[in-house]
């Protein structure tokens, strides 16, 4: 990524945070790394001695959706008690015992408590390292250094699908035990945010912190100034209640949170999770096949976040969210018309479609991955942002959940041409969600933002009196 220097701490730490991130998204690919070595249908050639069938696969991959559904109600409550910095180190502590359990594959429930275990640190550091950024990124590359977060997301999938499927199950599991321990080194020597230590009265360790992430800040007791009285006069009183009780923040709640959950709902958690049994095996070809797929599939997401990435700042983000939405039903529709026509494989070059199919959805998906995460520190102050997170990280975890546990049912009692419509029309319904209601907040001030909800907080407020005279 191009990046003024004078940014460039703000970056490393932005990039520091965001590798527990890749170390989420490693645990998200799994089952799709390792589903045909764990299902009935294949040999045992790792010696695992465990054999699953298609209702206990669908519970190991959505545990993790689970997990990650519960631990963000309280994960706001953490982050405000003991920083943003120490959960995030927290999160790492807890992924180190799930890789002995699944490592262990001599009980199911090992299993199954591991990607629980997984989920509840997931649903942590979605909620953490968001707010982290947000209080640490200058408004000039908040856009870019936002977008960050999904770019490790798809370094890990990619990481975890290019390596899983070509190395035994063992091996696959002590690597994914190696990367928090990294990740703990390297974090331990960032710093906390300021506001974490304004919200504690620490003005000293504010100023400290301050210094670090902007060494160019002329005056710095000035800008901690604002800080400090940004706080007291917007920032009092943040919880969950005020979140859905204020006039002002409902619509922007609303907001955040269907784009989350639509984006989840939308089908990207099967895709990668299922893609091994979903898409038809090439008959014509031995070097290209589903985890190839789902590795270009990968790829090409990373590869258009890397170069979208710089111009985050610049792009709209309604406009960016609108076009990619309807790029995607495009995509889901033509998939579901090619699994009507041809319901099984047809052992020619047709098979390819899907192929193709999935991977230009790749190149879509910019839009859907990058923008959902940017708008809650765009639409909330610094304090309403660990609870708007949290709930999103929560919205984010449920359509998951609803598509990984639901996606093989459907697809085995309905066909996959069934589960690409619903697809298609979740598609639909987002894109109409999107285009009506979402606030374009590129080039904006967070007071400019914040009158666009006052304003029509106020004009729904006064349409229901009118109504009710």
């Amino acid at each position: 990524m191009l990046i003024n220097t004078i940014y460039l701490r703000q970056f490393l730490a932005t990039n520091t945070a965001c590798l527990i991130l890749f170390v989420c998204a490693c645990w998200v690919a799994w089952p799709s790394s390792v589903n045909r070595k764990l299902s009935k249908s294949y040999d045992d050639k790792d010696h695992i001695g465990l054999r699953l069938d298609e209702v206990q696969i669908t519970w190991v991959v959505s545990l993790l959706d689970l997990g990650n559904a519960v631990s963000p109600i309280f994960s706001s409550f953490i982050i405000n008690r003991i920083g943003r910095k120490n959960t995030l180190l927290l999160v790492s502590l807890f992924f180190l015992p799930t890789w002995l359990m699944v490592w262990d594959s001599s009980s199911l429930n090992y299993i199954y408590t591991a990607r629980f275990l997984i989920g509840v640190s997931k649903g942590l550091a979605f909620t953490a390292v968001p707010v982290y950024i947000s209080e640490i990124a200058d408004h000039k590359i908040r856009g870019m250094l936002g977008s960050t977060g999904h770019t490790f997301m798809t370094l890990g999938l990619l990481f975890s699908l290019c390596v899983g499927p070509y190395i035994s199950y063992q091996s696959l599991n002590i690597i994914f035990s190696i990367i928090p321990l990294l990740f703990l080194a390297l974090f331990v020597l960032m710093p906390e945010t300021p506001y974490y230590y304004i919200m504690k009265e620490d003005y000293v360790a504010a100023e400290k912190s301050l210094k670090w992430f902007k060494p160019y800040e002329k005056n710095v007791k000035e800008s901690l100034a604002k800080l400090v009285e940004s706080h007291k006069e917007m920032d009092s009183g943040a919880s969950y209640w005020a979140l859905f009780s204020q006039s002002n923040t409902r619509i922007p709640l609303m907001i955040v949170t269907g784009v989350s959950f639509f984006q989840r709902l939308s089908g990207i958690t099967a895709l990668v999770a299922y893609s091994s049994v979903t898409l038809p095996h090439l008959s014509f070809t031995s070097w290209f096949g589903p985890n190839e797929c789902v590795i270009a599939f990968t790829l090409c997401m990373t590869i258009t976040n890397l170069i979208c990435a710089p111009f985050m700042d610049t792009l709209s983000r309604k406009i960016l969210l609108c076009t990619s939405i309807f790029c995607g039903i495009i995509m889901m529709t033509l998939t579901s018309a090619y699994y009507y026509v041809y319901p099984v494989p047809s052992n020619s070059y047709k098979d390819l479609i899907p192929y193709v199919l999935f991977i230009l959805y790749g190149f879509t998906y910019l839009g859907m991955g990058n923008v959902p995460p940017l708008l809650p520190s765009e639409y909330f102050t610094t304090s309403q942002r660990s609870y708007a997170s949290a709930v999103t990280s929560v919205a984010l975890a449920t359509g998951s959940f609803i598509t990984s546990k639901f996606y093989l049912i459907v697809q085995k009692d309905c066909g996959s041409y069934f589960a690409f419509v619903i697809f298609a029309l979740v598609h639909v319904v987002y894109l109409l969600f999107a285009s009506k209601l979402v606030r374009e907040t590129q080039g904006k001030t967070f007071e400019e933002i914040q009158a666009k909800f006052y304003k029509k907080s106020r004009a729904g407020a006064g349409e229901l009196n009118n109504t009710q005279m």
